[in-house]
């Protein structure tokens, strides 16, 4: 009776940790007087990645382009990347964004 008890209780909390695991976002694009211009040069990359546990734990989601552009020197920016990376079982996710630009 233990054993079955046990399976219930772990088949619950897996079911639970992947369901609050799920993130809705929209990356920037185009938008007018925005984080993107065609006109500016690529000639700097900045990269910075945050880490959130169990979709609640961590310092934010993804971290924030002026503070990469900033990080990387960059004063003008040409273009801003997101991509989102979940760890084993939705236990953690990776954010990372990349901010190109001069």
């Amino acid at each position: 009776m233990k054993k079955i008890l046990s399976a219930i209780a772990l088949a619950v909390i897996l079911f639970t940790v992947t369901g609050c695991a799920s993130v809705n976002f929209q990356p920037l694009m185009n938008l007018q007087g925005g984080y993107i211009d065609s006109s500016v040069r690529m000639n700097k990359v900045g990269t910075a990645t945050s880490r959130v546990w169990v979709g609640i734990f961590g310092t934010e989601t993804f971290p924030s382009v002026e503070k990469v552009a900033k990080d990387a020197g960059i004063l003008r920016i040409a273009t801003v990347t997101y991509l989102m990376q979940p760890g084993v079982l939705n236990i953690w996710t990776d954010y990372t964004t990349t901010v190109t630009g001069e």
